[in-house]
């Protein structure tokens, strides 16, 4: 529902703030008094055409906004956030008119075409009198209060359903039924795609592998000089490791307990330290004699990791993503390898969800024509307690 209205400079309102409660809200007045301008600006905010004459005489602009309160309105929400236009459940929408004409629109603060606009509008107000914005004049929405006044929830979806099957098999067949010199250019194009990515070879997860491996290799002087210098401070050195100080430290301590219990926790952590250290030793000398200087298996990496690259580049893709590129060609190419029998049980298949597809709207369409009888009934029987007696729809 519409909240508030701003309006400033437009034709002879030079301000004009309306705040709007729920419920219905009737504005009354002479003739001249300007209801109409303010209905005027309001389709202006949905999305009108602006026209220079909106600004009022001596002003540089001309500026309408409205807020809207869409708790109740999930489809406009729904819009909002596909459009990237959403703000926290609001519904701002501002339109200003220059001297020359020339108009800007905004949903939430954010600029927008006035298609956007319109878009919006319709589904935020009905402005009738002046045959725009009156959606009953709209075939679809016709057809949607006729659908709901017949209860075809179910036979609407059961029809959707069935031309959504039907489309995607035309698809699937038009992909694989093209004419033959295209068909078969695409053909030597997969085939040779396939056989290039076969014969890189590239394996799952392999790009991130070599990138660790590489890294290691072109810094494996620095790892081997670091880890050796690490064992001499923690354990080889004759004199000053961490380890036999700590060790002897501990030795102390142990006697010291046996004179003083509190240094019995000390002597506990102490223990802990010493073997995490042992076993952190054992690690690191281990690694470093798996380490390796090895300039020939660097050059090799680095030139795999160039191939590798080089035909990600080519497919457009992530050097990552070229064996789930591999398996995706070679689905296509079977596809057309094997096309005529597939187009075959495709076409076989499209037939039967025609004659569903068909069955299913000559059901609806049989459905509507009974409804529209009683609904026109219905609706012609309402206008003779409306002063129209004799009325018909």
């Amino acid at each position: 529902m519409l909240t508030h209205i701003h309006i400033r400079d437009f034709a002879i309102i030079e301000l004009l703030e309306l705040e709007l409660s729920r419920g219905m809200t009737a504005l009354t007045g002479e003739t001249g008094a300007g209801k109409s301008l303010l209905v005027d600006a309001l389709g202006l905010a949905l999305g009108d055409r602006a026209d220079s004459r909106m600004v009022r005489h001596g002003a540089e602009r001309a500026e309408v906004a409205a807020d809207f309160s869409i708790a109740d309105l999930p489809a406009v929400s729904a819009w909002l956030a596909g459009q990237e236009l959403d703000a926290d459940g609001d519904c701002h929408i501002r339109r200003v008119v220059n001297r020359e004409g020339r108009s800007r629109a905004y949903i939430n603060g954010r600029s927008v075409s006035r298609q956007q606009l319109c878009d919006l509008g319709i589904q935020l107000v009905d402005i009738h009198g002046q045959h725009e914005h009156q959606s009953l004049l709209r075939n679809q929405v016709q057809q949607e209060l006729l659908d709901e006044h017949a209860g075809h929830g179910k036979q609407l979806q059961n029809m959707a359903t069935q031309y959504r099957k039907w489309n995607e098999l035309r698809n699937q067949i038009d992909q694989l039924g093209g004419s033959g010199a295209e068909r078969e250019a695409r053909l030597d194009l997969l085939r040779f795609q396939v056989q290039e990515l076969d014969a890189l070879a590239i394996m799952e997860n392999e790009w991130e592998k070599l990138g660790e491996e590489q890294t290691r290799l072109s810094h494996a002087g620095r790892l081997q000089e670091t880890c050796e210098r690490g064992l001499n401070t923690l354990y080889d050195e004759e004199d000053g490791a961490v380890w036999p100080l700590l060790s002897r430290t501990q030795a102390e301590l142990e006697e010291l307990a046996l004179l003083d219990p509190d240094l019995e926790s000390v002597c506990r952590l102490l223990n802990e330290a010493l073997i995490q250290t042992r076993e952190g030793v054992d690690e690191l000398r281990h690694y470093t004699e798996r380490l390796e200087l090895d300039p020939a298996r660097q050059h090799e990496v680095e030139q795999r990791l160039d191939s590798i690259h080089e035909m990600a580049r080519k497919h457009r893709c992530r050097p990552g993503d070229l064996p789930a590129r591999l398996k995706s060609l070679r689905t296509e190419l079977n596809q057309l390898e094997n096309a005529d029998q597939q187009l075959d049980v495709l076409r076989q298949r499209l037939g039967e969800c025609s004659t569903a597809c068909e069955e299913a709207a000559q059901k609806l369409h049989k459905s509507r024509l009974k409804a529209a009888r009683d609904f026109s009934k219905q609706v012609t029987d309402g206008m003779q307690g409306l002063g129209m007696p004799g009325g018909s729809f």
